[in-house]
């Protein structure tokens, strides 16, 4: 992390690819565990364990979230920057937006999918932010906009001057 505007493409990305791979693994654990062979035996009980850590999991992707937007911003006060690149960091966040509005139209298309719907019931976490994620990303691209270009000479460059 470099700590602009060009972090929250691949945060952006690994949210998306994070949310379809954990929706994905729990309809594979569950169609696995409907299957009358397996509950009888102690695949069984590893495969209703595996639901309980997905479920963990989508806990933890909220924390996982927050983390990395905050450590986006810690980094961010810490680049010199130049005033004239806040226009090229305007234009880049209005893209980022749109293309993360793209990519939560696509994640809730394949949520909605009757084939997709009981799974993502179980990862209420994951679906909220996915569905806010453009929201999630104008926020945290108002904090690094705060933290590159709101700061003294001489501060956020680790001393430098």
């Amino acid at each position: 992390m470099k700590g602009s505007i060009l972090d929250l493409i691949p945060i952006v990305i690994i949210l998306f690819a994070l949310a379809v791979v954990s929706i994905f693994g729990y309809l594979f654990v569950d169609e696995f565990s409907r299957m009358d062979a397996i509950n009888d035996t102690i695949f069984g009980e590893y495969l209703d364990q595996t639901k309980v850590t997905l479920s963990v999991f989508d806990g933890a992707v909220l924390f996982l979230t927050f983390m990395i937007i905050v450590g986006t911003v810690i980094a961010a006060f810490f680049v010199r920057t130049h005033p004239i690149f806040f226009i090229i960091g305007l234009m880049l966040s209005v893209i980022l937006i749109f293309v993360s509005a793209m990519i939560t139209n696509l994640f809730m298309y394949f949520v909605e999918s009757p084939q997709l719907a009981d799974a993502a019931n179980h990862m209420p976490t994951m679906v909220l932010i996915m569905q806010n994620m453009p929201m999630i990303i104008l926020v945290t691209i108002i904090f690094v906009f705060i933290a590159l270009y709101v700061k003294r000479r001489g501060e956020g460059n680790l001393g430098a001057v």
